[in-house]
């Protein structure tokens, strides 16, 4: 995907292709509210539907920074040809958030395949496909080609195990995913997950020995829209937890809030360690830093008190008497004015 041309800034290439999809502060407008207006009649049928500003938002793999967009044409074959609703489409980018589990896609390398923690109506999983960086003119977008329960899913999962250039993308969501549908999935496939699952718990913990578990969610809030609650627990039974929404902050138009504050899991309601913070880029990744190095920090220096002092050596004593006899000539000769050497 190298080869492609740079990306336009997000700003400028949703005013010129997705101007309906944007409010009146330049954010763009909840997919279910986009949703609500086609529905109506009331949503331009030449202009993209906006999923998100950027697909990187959703903490999707493998998608770059442009705008995830979404085509009036993909909504109607998602509706008629996969018998999806309109409901089902308008939570589209909640599922995609949340997903446990993704993968490459099959017949193309410029594509993700992202299986929803949702089934359809005939218990089939569904999954989304997204191509990654599609050019539109000379602007670039990530888009939503399909959404569709999938009947032969064990056999998609198998074929992505063996094939040769493809891989799957788990995630902290993906263990539970694992636990629940253990039973309608083939073993090797349940087998080969939940060892990548272990080892991006290892990494995980490997970085931050004091993390013990990490969640994320989406959670309703009227002082933010869209908030996603990130939730940290430490070994020492403190809950961490960052929530991250954009809002309107009244001065140049939108900024993105976000706060976290610690919860002793003994003492429910009882907060500590909070932290509150308002920046334009890249609040997410500076509230990450700041809980993860905290744990770590705690980790540490409960580590330390919880290791015994051990008792020196004789060899160590009689080097420290040495050292300190030392000093004492040294300093009582520059007293009486004569130096060592």
């Amino acid at each position: 995907m190298s080869s492609k041309k740079r990306a336009t800034p997000i700003k400028e290439s949703l005013g010129y292709f997705a101007k309906s999809s944007l409010q009146e502060d330049g954010t763009v407008q909840p997919l279910s509210e986009q949703l609500t207006r086609y529905e109506n009649w009331n949503f331009p049928s030449g202009e993209l539907f906006v999923v998100a500003s950027s697909a990187k938002d959703l903490g999707l793999p493998k998608v770059s920074d442009a705008p995830l967009v979404m085509t009036h044409k993909t909504i109607e074959k998602i509706k008629a040809k996969h018998e999806l609703s309109l409901e089902e489409v308008k939570v589209l980018d909640e599922l995609l958030e949340l997903s446990p589990l993704a993968m490459d896609s099959l017949k193309r390398s410029d594509a993700l395949v992202v299986v929803a923690d949702s089934l359809d109506r005939d218990n089939n999983h569904i999954l989304i496909a997204l191509h990654i960086e599609k050019e539109k003119g000379k602007f670039v977008v990530d888009e939503v080609t399909s959404m569709y329960g999938k009947e032969e899913f064990n056999w998609m999962l198998e074929n992505v195990a063996t094939a040769q250039n493809t891989q799957f993308y788990v995630n902290e969501r993906t263990g539970d995913w694992l636990a629940r549908h253990k039973p309608s999935l083939a073993l090797p496939v349940y087998n080969l997950l939940q060892e990548q699952c272990n080892k991006y718990d290892r990494q995980l913990q490997e970085t931050y020995p004091g993390l013990k578990g990490y969640t994320k969610t989406k959670v309703p809030a009227d002082w933010a829209k869209d908030v996603t609650r990130h939730i940290y627990q430490s070994h020492d039974d403190i809950t961490y937890i960052l929530d991250v929404g954009y809002v309107n902050n009244g001065c140049d138009g939108y900024g993105i809030d976000a706060y976290y504050m610690g919860k002793i899991s003994s003492s429910a309601g009882t907060l500590s360690d909070t932290h509150y913070a308002r920046y334009k880029n890249k609040v997410f990744e500076d509230g990450q830093k700041q809980i993860l190095q905290t744990i770590d920090e705690r980790y540490k220096a409960s580590q330390n008190l919880a290791e015994p002092k051990r008792a020196p050596s004789l060899e160590e004593v009689r080097e420290e008497t040495a050292k300190s006899s030392a000093t004492l000539t040294r300093n009582h000769k520059k007293e009486c004015g004569r130096e060592i050497f």
